[in-house]
């Protein structure tokens, strides 16, 4: 007999931003002018807190819905590794709204590296970064695996050092730390083999890319700084060079 392993806040938690970050796309809900719903499919990517950040044209349905009524909801759906309701789904419900300005730099980075097609029509004056705020947190994780959660489990709001660094960080781990990365998204987050590349850390983990799949690998504990950070990594590659060497030992 099997027995399903715990499905604590904690482990509901790291499934949800382990969806969020992950995912390259969502489906997207507005209201129209009548306050019928309607979905569309938009590109996502992670903001330091975690709240999710799109980029989007003025000229399409959903961000003219968004304008006239800022009710939305993004909906995440996990790899197909397992068929129909097996799947892992969350939503994130609240409000869609523009980037401030003084975050809308560091932002746009981050979108542009998880997606760097956009790079081609970042500058168009018609083009928008907004941000779901999220007021609701709903998570399918399979059959009697349904909870919601608090808004603290994908939205963490980061120290300033760490906002700072983001870029930096990401650049010298892909400069320097290629085998890091590699055994981290390899042997810690089960990942296939790949030129693994960082594109955003946060307080909680680190996101890798490589052929245009994320995976996400989180820190034992959260972090603050670089000290902290440097710290965490190197205990996340330790790890995943010793997973590596007891599955050939």
């Amino acid at each position: 007999m099997t027995t399903e392993p715990a499905f604590d806040t904690e482990t509901a938690a790291r499934l949800v931003r382990g969806l969020t970050h992950e995912g390259n796309e969502a489906a997207l809900g507005t209201l129209n002018e009548r306050g019928a719903p309607e979905v569309s499919h938009v590109d996502v990517a992670s903001a330091a807190d975690g709240a999710p950040l799109l980029f989007v044209s003025t000229l399409a349905r959903h961000t003219r819905n968004a304008a006239a009524d800022p009710r939305a909801s993004l909906l995440y759906v996990g790899p197909a590794a397992e068929a129909g309701a097996a799947r892992a789904r969350v939503t994130l419900s609240g409000r869609l709204e523009p980037v401030a300005e003084a975050e809308r730099e560091p932002a746009m980075d981050r979108f542009l590296r998880r997606h760097p097609e956009a790079t081609a029509y970042a500058g168009f004056a018609d083009f928008r970064l907004l941000t779901l705020v999220p007021d609701d947190v709903y998570l399918v994780a399979g059959f009697g695996r349904i909870t919601s959660l608090p808004v603290t489990a994908v939205v963490v709001p980061p120290a300033e050092a760490l906002v700072a660094m983001d870029r930096g960080a990401c650049e010298h781990m892909n400069e320097d730390h290629l085998d890091a990365l590699k055994v981290m998204a390899e042997a810690i987050a089960g990942a296939p083999e790949g030129d693994w590349k960082a594109i955003a850390i946060d307080a909680l983990g680190i996101d890798m890319a490589a052929g245009g799949r994320v995976v996400r690998v989180e820190y034992d504990a959260p972090v603050s700084d670089g000290k902290g950070l440097r710290m965490a990594l190197k205990v996340l590659a330790d790890r995943g060079r010793a997973l590596q060497a007891e599955a050939v030992a």
